[in-house]
């Protein structure tokens, strides 16, 4: 009789995937109280993963984009203002949720 030898080999192919945060907007600004012609600094430092900032304040001004993660802006009249930042990760939207925050701002 003849023995018949089988031999398996098993190859374990391991790959690593860099799990991607998605973008999500964030930002703080001071001071906290706001009086007309008093210069403020918006930081979207806190936000995660962008490239570019886009960011309106709600007083008919077209968006001002940026790379940088903070901006200085300055309202002229008293009032209340919605102010908009838009972030995008390398220059697409990266998804549908929180890529857009508001908060309102009051100017004395």
């Amino acid at each position: 009789m003849k023995k018949i030898s089988i031999i398996i080999v098993s190859v374990a192919i391991i790959t690593s995937f860099a799990c991607k945060k998605p973008a999500e907007a964030c930002f703080t600004y001071s001071p906290q109280v706001i009086n007309t012609y008093t210069d403020i600094v918006f930081d979207a430092s806190c936000s995660e993963n962008a490239s570019t900032y886009i960011w309106y304040f709600g007083n008919s001004e077209d968006g001002e984009s940026s790379s940088e993660p903070t901006i200085t802006h300055r309202f002229t009249s008293p009032g209340t203002y919605v102010v908009t930042l838009g972030i995008q990760k390398d220059g697409k939207k990266a998804g549908k949720d929180k890529l857009v925050i508001q908060k309102n701002i009051t100017v004395q």
